[in-house]
Parts: structure tokens; sequence; C-alpha cells
């Protein structure tokens, strides 16, 4: 499917080669499925990625700090940061995206 899409560029490549490949009268089942799932995929990747990358600055944390006892709300507050920084460089401009990527 990958290579279809690559092949033929259209606005809406995973729902055009979902419903191209799908069988007859499937087409607008599939595309449909293929859209859903493709927004809950963007919807919680981040955040299931950022949790993960949390618990781990947490662990690191109290691995280098034996003093430091790690809480729950410790990884969430830690999520959260991580969330808004992203968010914060995802909303800037063009030019300091390419910024970013250079450094």
């Amino acid at each position: 499917m990958a290579e279809l899409c690559s092949s033929m560029p259209t606005a809406g490549g995973l729902y055009y080669a979902a419903a191209v490949l799908a069988p007859d009268g499937w087409g607008p089942l599939c595309s449909w499925i293929v859209g859903w799932s493709n927004f809950f995929g963007f919807a919680t990747g981040p955040c299931s990625v950022n949790y993960a990358l949390a618990a781990m600055l947490v662990t690191a944390a109290s691995i280098s700090n034996p003093d430091y006892t790690p809480e729950t709300w410790h990884i969430y507050l830690t999520l959260l940061a991580l969330l808004i920084v992203q968010g914060c460089i995802t909303m800037q401009s063009t030019y300091f995206i390419g910024w970013v990527n250079k450094v």
C-alpha cells in the first residue's frame, strides 16, 4: 500500500488507496476505518511515547540521586512538560523548525 500511495500521490493518499484496494462495495468502509485509525494513531502516539520518555527520565533521576523517591505525579508532570515543549516547538514558523532541525 505504501508503494502504491507514493507512486500515485493524491491529497487523501491513505483513504484513496484503501478505497481502491478494497473489494467491491467495501471501499467506503475501509476508507472510514483507515481515516479513524490514522486519527487515533496521531492523537495517542505522542502521548504514549512521551509517557515512556517521562518514565525513563524520572527513573534516571532516581538512579542518579539515591535520595530521590519518584512519585506517580512526577511522571505526569514530566509528561505534561514534554508535551508542552513539543507543542510550542510545533507551533513555530517553518524557518524556526528548520533551524531546530539543523541544531
